[in-house]
């Protein structure tokens, strides 16, 4: 597509030759004169093209486009068919034979001895399953004895109590079947719970707890229990105890923690509140509590709801103590 084109006047000055003229005066030379105002002028005007400048920014052409050139053809293969087996063999018949040469067959090598496929871990020479040993267990014969029992004497708290015998006492069968059998131990006073043998030579009695859970029972507080095994308790083995065995244990009474009033006046009328460690009786605990100042002996009774929730500090108390 065309391109503009600018153009600017250029002036060129010609320098003509000018006469000059020459004087030998003394004072010097003197200038030379200037033409007049309508002489000729000496000065030509020449208009010359512009220098191609490069343009800012982009710059870009646009001509005809032209249609891509036509894949070039390929060659056509060649088709050919194979030679037949006698073709063949009459032009393997045009080589030389072929020369046997030292080396050429060769025995297969056997090694002397394969080696055995590696195994990872060690080798346990021993038969699987082992060979199971029944050992016969010793019987013990002769009397019947009791060898350990628990509790005994004064003790702060009583889970449960066991007996052991030195003899088997009950043959291995299901805790159902064991439930049946008599029991050799006699327990007074005894609670709610159950006899359980622990194994065939131990027996427990484990007290009933609050909720009905055998795990979380203990026996009764402020009581003495007496246990007795009876002469002649006979083994599985055929053992007889020669003699009774009897011992008991004791769970402690209630101890008083807090009480009120105490010191100070009080009022003639008060409410007393006494607190203990464990669970009480409130009626049989009144028949043990007088009242007195010299030989005067006041009577008590049990304070009623009403009279509990009018009483600010008594009531604290109580619900403090539960």
């Amino acid at each position: 597509m065309p391109r503009s084109t600018r153009t600017y006047p250029l002036l060129v000055i010609v320098a003509l030759l000018a006469l000059v003229a020459f004087s030998a005066c003394v004072g010097g030379a003197s200038p030379p004169p200037r033409p007049p105002a309508d002489a000729p002028t000496s000065q030509v005007v020449i208009e010359v093209p512009a220098t191609p400048q490069p343009a800012s920014g982009l710059a870009y052409e646009l001509s005809a486009g032209a249609d891509q050139p036509p894949a070039a053809e390929r060659n056509p293969l060649a088709t050919g068919e194979p030679l037949s087996e006698a073709d063949a063999q009459r032009i393997l018949n045009r080589l030389p034979p072929l020369a046997e040469e030292a080396g050429d067959v060769l025995d297969f090598r056997f090694p002397a001895q394969s080696l055995p496929a590696p195994r990872p871990g060690v080798v346990v020479k021993e038969p699987f399953p082992a060979p199971v040993t029944v050992e016969t267990p010793v019987v013990e014969a002769g009397p019947l004895e009791v060898v350990r029992y628990a509790p005994e004497g004064e003790v702060p708290l009583a889970a449960n109590l066991s007996v052991t015998f030195n003899q088997p006492m009950v043959a291995l069968t299901g805790l159902a079947d064991l439930s049946k059998l008599p029991v050799p131990v006699t327990l007074s006073p005894q609670p709610a719970g159950q006899w359980r043998w622990v194994g065939t030579k131990t027996l427990v009695f484990e007290p009933q707890g609050e909720t009905g859970s055998m795990a979380a029972g203990r026996f009764p507080m402020a009581t003495t229990y007496t246990v007795e095994i009876p002469a002649g308790t006979t083994s599985a083995t055929g053992g007889k105890l020669a003699e009774a065995v009897t011992f008991s244990f004791t769970t402690p009474p209630p101890q008083v923690q807090t009480a009120w009033p105490q010191e100070g006046p009080t009022q003639r009328d008060p409410l007393i509140f006494v607190a203990f460690d464990q669970r009480i009786s409130p009626e049989a605990v009144l028949e043990t509590i007088k009242a007195t100042t010299g030989n005067t002996v006041f009577p008590l009774r049990l304070a009623t709801e009403d009279e509990i929730s009018a009483d600010e500090t008594v009531s604290q108390s109580a619900k403090r103590s539960l």
